[in-house]
């Protein structure tokens, strides 16, 4: 589904836009710099994207596959393999940095969420999306097999609610009310829902598909526009801007159309699949090359964002084409065959499975 491939490519340009130029502006800016943080200041979205799209694709493979004999076997190692590799070598690259090793120590067990309950400072925030999506990896196979499509679709809009009402207490000053274990996790719900109505009878049908892609655009574009007018009340805002989810997942089933349709190609530029095929590393490793450069060489903003995106580009593809890649060659291979030859590439290619995930 390389339409998928390339929005993934666009979150990530987003976050990468948002943490190398918006956070650095000041917000008294004006001119150029204003304009460019006005023009990113929504770049942190990209994010709630990224949950959006995980939550469907992970469900449609896990639903896909739970009948088979090796389902949670192969779904675990797949995922272990194609996100483990870089992100343990990027807490190498952050202990040599001198980040606290208290928060180290709850990355390493996936746990950066739940930082700000035990009293630890989120030192590195990109590892805290992507620990919500690991607890999300280990519980989600267990519900979708244990569970029929109407149940874990009653659970995800369940999980969809509490994470929304999670914004209420946001703004408060206890450490619990700050506590963000799961909140954002509605965008894994949105994504699980969109799966298994694509699965459906009516996700057959690309008329009802069309219709209910439009539905979701409009409804979320009123309630996003309705979170913006109440900012004035932060904790409504918040719960109101899970309204994205519904543009998020309108976007997601207008890419699914296109990419069926004769306008294909268009949703599959190459650069923007470059990005896609490189989104995981980048987003890794871009905070740290940003601030890094920041504190060495106080540069002005632009030739900051300029230089610090042309590294993380680099560091990121190194790593997919080198590390990375090691490792994805052999998702397909038994345990007990892991360090022999992977298939060619022509072969695993003509797999469906073997289509990028996340």
């Amino acid at each position: 589904m390389p339409e998928l491939h390339s929005i993934r490519g666009l979150a990530c340009l987003a976050v990468l836009f948002f943490h190398g130029l918006w956070w650095y502006i000041p917000a008294s800016a004006t001119g150029l710099y204003g304009f460019l943080r006005d023009w990113t200041s929504e770049g942190f979205r990209g994010v709630e994207l990224f949950f959006v799209l995980s939550g469907m694709l992970i469900t449609g493979i896990l639903r896909d596959t739970r009948s088979r004999p090796d389902y949670l076997v192969r779904f675990y190692k797949r995922r272990a393999l194609r996100i483990l590799p870089a992100y343990y070598a990027m807490l190498i690259v952050l202990a040599l940095y001198g980040m606290p090793r208290s928060f180290l120590a709850l990355s390493f067990v996936y746990a950066a969420n739940m930082a700000p309950l035990l009293g630890v400072a989120m030192t590195y925030g990109p590892l805290w999306s992507l620990a919500v999506e690991e607890q999300f990896y280990l519980l989600w196979p267990l519900c979708i097999r244990r569970f029929s499509n109407t149940t874990v679709a009653v659970i995800s809009v369940g999980i969809f609610i509490e994470s929304a009402v999670l914004a209420l207490g946001l703004h408060n000053n206890s450490p619990q009310s700050t506590f963000p274990i799961w909140y954002a996790a509605h965008g894994l719900a949105m994504g699980d829902l969109l799966a298994l109505f694509l699965r459906s009878r009516w996700g057959q049908n690309r008329a009802t598909v069309t219709r209910v892609a439009t539905a979701l655009m409009v409804v979320g574009v009123i309630v996003v526009r309705l979170s913006y007018l109440h900012w004035a009340r932060p904790q409504l805002g918040m719960v109101l801007s899970c309204g994205w989810d519904f543009v998020f997942a309108a976007g997601l089933l207008f890419a699914l159309l296109a990419g069926t349709s004769p306008f294909a190609a268009w949703t599959r530029p190459a650069w923007l699949q470059f990005f896609g095929e490189i989104s995981y590393g980048l987003y890794l490793i871009h905070v740290l090359v940003f601030y890094a450069y920041q504190q060495m060489f106080h540069p002005p903003v632009l030739t900051q964002f300029l230089v610090g995106s042309v590294v993380s580009i680099g560091l990121a593809t190194l790593s997919r084409f080198t590390m990375e890649e090691w490792f994805l060659r052999r998702k397909d291979l038994p345990l007990r065959s892991f360090f022999s030859k992977p298939p060619g590439l022509a072969g695993a290619a003509a797999l469906p499975e073997n289509r990028p995930a996340s």
